[in-house]
């Protein structure tokens, strides 16, 4: 009877240490978990951000590209590349306000609605990214409007600029003031 007793305190003893054991597993795994969520999210806000920053770009070039057809007076092209750079905008705009879920949501719906668009989408998106990266890459310097506008094409052959032409002032002019 005794040993009865004991092999009884025995396993009483072992459920409780199993219980504990899931216990304390359990919350371990969700706290994992959420840990491993709130890191996801982390990197998701900064992926959109960079996503943002490089839509903003792309449309500030877009535009710039449409004053350039503007000047040529290519002003159906010119139109064209101001629409696709005010439309980048809006969506870059939107990426900076918007919650990962909600922009999920949103991109997922719109998959389920025009599929075929959705793809075709996702597909030039990658490979104008990939030939976006791969130009940064072949040049070992990162892009941006600044640098752009730093560049010019002297600099890039070597050759010297024009001179600067000078400003006519009461010093400059023939009459000698």
């Amino acid at each position: 009877m005794a040993d009865e007793h004991m092999a009884e305190q025995a396993r009483s003893a072992v459920e409780r240490a199993r219980q504990e054991a899931t216990s304390v597993l359990e919350t371990s795994r969700r706290k994992a978990a959420e840990e491993a969520r709130a890191a996801l999210r982390d990197i998701a806000a900064s992926q959109k951000g960079r996503a943002a920053e490089g839509m903003g770009g792309l449309a500030q070039t877009l535009h710039e590209i449409a004053r350039a057809l503007g000047s040529e007076e290519r002003e159906v092209s010119s139109r064209y590349a101001d629409m696709a750079a005010e439309r980048l905008e809006r969506m870059a705009a939107r990426l900076r306000e918007g919650d990962v879920p909600e922009l999920m949501a949103t991109a997922e719906e719109f998959a389920r609605r025009q599929p075929w668009v959705f793809l075709g989408g996702a597909a030039a998106t990658g490979f104008l990214l990939a030939r976006f990266l791969r130009s940064g890459e072949a040049t070992g310097e990162e892009w941006t409007p600044a640098a752009q506008e730093e560049s010019s094409p002297y600099q890039a052959s070597g050759a010297a600029p024009p001179p600067a032409a000078e400003e006519e002032g009461p010093a400059a002019s023939p009459g000698g003031a």
